[in-house]
């Protein structure tokens, strides 16, 4: 019987995978790239790398399919724990085991929405209709769509002590809370004990593309201010060109676009291949540790080598771009690719202009701080495009905007 039920389960997981991605293909299948139309584009590129999209096809549906394995079991235990609730087995249980998931999965994907609004703003707020009406209903609530989520795990509690005993449900929420707790000290707790480099300085660069000097303010920055106060503040610099890779060309290395040769921002692979200047390329060879993580606006520097030994930065190729446009196209697991250290694995949403979480780029600045030898200085350069176009706010820091109600709200 347990085998039986468990090929249910799987089979009953596939299938909603399956439904889900189709269905949601054909509802949110939009190539379009930061707003702007390029469905031609991107159908073609997804035609000519035929086999990097029929495998980011293949990668979707699975993921899709552990979700819905995960959610079955959740599910599992609201069905249990209502059966002993109500003294008597439910009539077709494997009708809410395959409901209930569905439900459950709509109601992380809303919590994602009150937390990362931009991610689907494509999808719904600018589509109008009930669309915009789901999104506006999800971020007015606020994050707390999965608070029932308690419910499904308490069910599985209580079905446990009934059948096993009180002795044998305390152990069992004993090794849970152990559980959690140890994982939290693993995944948060950042230490700062092997920071200490003796009479070498570190050097740690926080950079904020597109952020204006004047928009440093006690009102909007009020933590980079009083940085700022404590040292040098020049809120009038000026750069070379007001485009990413020939700024921080010419930042790095001290030199203007006519020495470099980056003049724009799409440079060729023969100008980029060159090792450039840079400070931090001066720091490596004297002993420094020199790293770069970043977001979006990083993403020069997996190709552009300023002498960083390590870079966390996303990849604009064209099998990130596919990703990404078929991954944008599934709302249901735009919850789980936001979430921290998910990220790793579904890397293509780094590239998503509407994914401007300044709080994964610091959480990787600090896991790079974690990994630090000890006695060894670092160079650490940390690049966030949260105030970049299209200015996708997560919460809460969206509720602390003016009131907006143009195309980017």
């Amino acid at each position: 019987v347990g085998v039986q039920a468990s090929l249910r389960g799987l089979a009953l997981a596939g299938g909603l995978a399956v439904a889900s991605y189709g269905i949601s293909w054909m509802l949110f299948g939009s190539l379009s790239y930061a707003g702007e139309p390029g469905d031609g584009v991107f159908a073609e590129l997804a035609r000519s790398h035929l086999w990097v999209t029929i495998g980011h096809h293949l990668g979707l549906l699975a993921v899709h399919l552990v979700v819905y394995l995960a959610l079955l079991l959740l599910a599992e235990g609201a069905v249990r724990g209502t059966e002993v609730a109500v003294g008597r087995r439910l009539r077709h249980p494997w009708r809410w085991r395959a409901v209930l998931p569905l439900l459950l999965n709509a109601l992380i994907m809303l919590q994602a929405m009150a937390l990362y609004p931009a991610l689907f703003d494509e999808h719904f707020y600018q589509a109008g209709g009930l669309r915009r009406s789901i999104q506006e209903m999800a971020v007015g609530l606020g994050p707390y769509w999965v608070a029932p989520l308690v419910l499904p795990a308490v069910g599985h509690l209580v079905h446990l002590g009934k059948r096993r005993g009180r002795a044998r449900l305390l152990a069992v929420v004993a090794l849970v809370l152990a559980m959690v707790g140890g994982a939290h000290q693993l995944l948060f707790r950042h230490s700062s004990a092997a920071l200490a480099t003796g009479d070498r300085p570190n050097l740690l660069v926080l950079a904020c593309d597109s952020l204006r000097g004047d928009k440093i303010s006690a009102v909007t920055t009020p933590a980079i201010l009083a940085l700022a106060e404590s040292g040098v503040f020049i809120p009038d610099l000026r750069i070379s060109v007001a485009r990413t890779e020939t700024a921080w060309t010419s930042l790095l290395s001290g030199q203007w676009p006519m020495q470099h040769g980056i003049r724009h921002m799409f440079p060729t692979q023969a100008e980029v291949a060159q090792p450039f200047p840079s400070v931090f390329r001066a720091l490596g060879a004297a002993g420094y540790r020199t790293v770069v993580v970043g977001d979006l606006g990083s993403e020069q520097f997996a190709d552009m080598d300023f002498g960083f030994a390590e870079r966390q930065v996303p990849r604009f190729d064209v099998s990130s771009i596919v990703q990404g446009r078929f991954l944008m196209a599934q709302p249901l697991l735009l919850a789980y690719a936001a979430l921290p250290f998910v990220d790793h694995g579904l890397a293509a949403i780094r590239l998503e202009p509407t994914y401007n979480d300044a709080a994964n780029v610091t959480r990787r600045l600090l896991d790079e701080l974690d990994d630090q030898p000890s006695g060894k200085p670092f160079a650490l350069l940390a690049i966030y495009s949260a105030a970049h176009f299209p200015y996708a706010a997560t919460y809460p820091y969206y509720q602390r905007m003016p009131p907006y109600d143009g195309r980017h709200r």
